[in-house]
């Protein structure tokens, strides 16, 4: 099919009354992408575009989003009756198979105001019908290091989880009230769709949880373990399967071991790496920590089944961080192994010990310790293969861990000291940006005992650490998801009193 005939075949059959759209919309399975980077104003957008190379392509833009299921084409997402309606990019992809359009955004706050919608048509010749939808994006310009309230969940969420879904939505599952070493779990879930800027009551999970783990999966399902499941304490070795393409949960085999404050890692191979946290939630501070594992699981998505690691690792580990390397290999570092008791009181006990986990072996081996034995605290890759760790609670004399602000750079051999935070957090929020930076926002402070909330944030470039706008209010435990527009989904956590909160915000990254 020609491209001037595949873009009137659009034309054709999309020019009708289309009515309102009820959730994330496009795309029909052909080869076409379209990304995007924040919309910020007297910033460049860049708009990539992605499909079979020589294959023609075209960009839409409306002023309103809408829903038309076209049989043999998919679901069109943008009124075409819209007096805005028009072809904004055009072109041929390009041998790479992508190409990225810078467009210049004004410094006009009037782009602040409404929003606009785009979805793009890519030529797919190995497709049925020869015509491939992308995604659909809305497009709502914003300033650089602000935040914006979305609509609040079903009902508050600290300690729970959020992923993003292949479609650009994001679940959000579990977590309640309680505190750090009080968990109270939920079974509920709620959906938040970038399209509509709405957030949905989800499916619930045959399991009610906080401080589980959710993982999403390379076929875009999550994977959801272990965590407190009872208001009493107890924690759950089971785990469930979020499918997007049904909306619903459904159990999968369980862990060899009840976990609760463990990590799960996604292997190269699609496998699910957990190591560490705790099995029991229940009685004192030393009792509960005293219960934190060394032990580790892998879990097949192939089989469904889990098998344990060749060996533990070198430490029990609970609230440990581990990040994917480059090479495969995953690294875990540091946390909780215990507590010792001194005249009647509890004092968890922090390693400082480090392990890889080689996937070929399955084993672990050794790594270097990090310079501070911390709990709490997020680690993430750089974009040139470094590992950065941030914050944490540290070991005081007599006295229950208390946050701290120091950073430190693992560079494949030896760590070394980074930028100091501007605040002393831990169970914070860290994420990587679109363009590699961190953003590093949020968390608790004081001691893992008597907690409050922090407001910082913080942006991190690989060299240098600076301060952004505050969070509009302290928050910490909360979790977060990177949108496909670039822009940052915070959801829930506790406030300064450590009270679980039902808001959200959309953060838009300086460009």
């Amino acid at each position: 099919m020609s491209p001037l005939r595949s873009a009137s075949a659009f034309l054709t059959v999309v020019f009708i009354t289309v009515g309102s759209v009820s959730g994330q919309c496009g795309g029909n399975g052909a080869n076409a992408g379209l990304s995007t980077t924040p919309f910020v104003i007297n910033s460049t957008l860049s708009v990539g575009v992605s499909g079979n190379p020589t294959e023609a392509f075209w960009v839409f833009v409306s002023s309103a989003n809408a829903v038309l299921p076209v049989p043999g084409l998919g679901t069109v997402c943008i009124d075409v009756n819209s007096p805005l309606f028009s072809v904004v990019l055009a072109g041929i992809v390009p041998a790479a198979g992508n190409i990225l359009f810078p467009v210049p955004i004004p410094n006009d706050p009037g782009l602040l105001v409404g929003a606009a919608f785009v979805q793009g048509v890519v030529n797919d010749a190995g497709f049925p019908g020869g015509i491939g939808l992308t995604q659909a994006y809305r497009v709502d310009f914003e300033a650089a290091d602000s935040y914006l309230d979305l609509p609040v969940m079903s009902e508050p969420r600290a300690l729970s989880s959020a992923n993003l879904l292949p479609d650009g939505r994001v679940l959000i599952a579990g977590g309640g009230g309680g505190s750090f070493l009080v968990p109270i779990p939920s079974g509920t879930s709620n959906i938040y769709d970038p399209y509509t800027r709405t957030t949905n009551v989800g499916p619930t999970m045959t399991v009610a949880r906080a401080f589980h783990t959710a993982t999403t999966l390379d076929d875009g399902r999550v994977l959801l373990c272990g965590g407190v499941d009872a208001v009493a304490g107890t924690v759950t070795a089971t785990c469930e399967i979020y499918d997007p393409a049904t909306n619903s949960f459904a159990a999968t085999a369980s862990m060899t071991t009840a976990r609760a404050a463990h990590t799960a890692t996604l292997l190269q191979d699609g496998r699910v790496l957990v190591t560490g946290g705790t099995s029991l939630f229940l009685g004192t501070i030393g009792q509960i920590l005293n219960a934190s594992t060394a032990s580790a699981a892998i879990w097949s998505p192939t089989t469904g089944m889990w098998t344990a690691t060749a060996n533990a690792m070198s430490s029990p580990r609970f609230q440990a961080a581990a990040t994917r390397l480059n090479d495969g290999r995953v690294l875990i570092t540091s946390g909780i192994s215990g507590a010792t008791s001194l005249f009647g009181v509890d004092i968890p006990t922090l390693t400082s010990s480090a392990n890889y986990f080689t996937p070929a072996s399955n084993s672990f081996s050794a790594a270097p310790s990090v310079p501070n034995a911390v709990v709490g605290h997020r680690t993430s890759i750089l974009p040139n293969g470094n590992v950065f760790l941030s914050g944490g609670a540290q070991s005081v004399p007599l006295g229950a861990p208390t946050t701290g602000n120091a950073t430190a750079i693992f560079n494949g051999s030896s760590w070394s000291s980074g930028p100091n935070l501007p605040d002393a957090v831990a169970l914070h929020g860290q994420v990587v940006l679109q363009n590699g930076d961190l953003h590093i926002f949020g968390g608790l402070t004081g001691t893992l005992t008597a907690t409050s909330a922090s407001t910082s944030a913080s942006r991190f470039d690989g060299t240098t650490l600076t301060t952004l706008n505050s969070l509009p209010v302290a928050r910490g435990t909360s979790v977060h998801a990177l949108l496909k527009s670039g822009t940052i989904l915070i959801a829930g956590g506790a406030d300064v009193l450590g009270v679980a909160v039902d808001a959200m915000w959309l953060y838009t990254p300086l460009p």
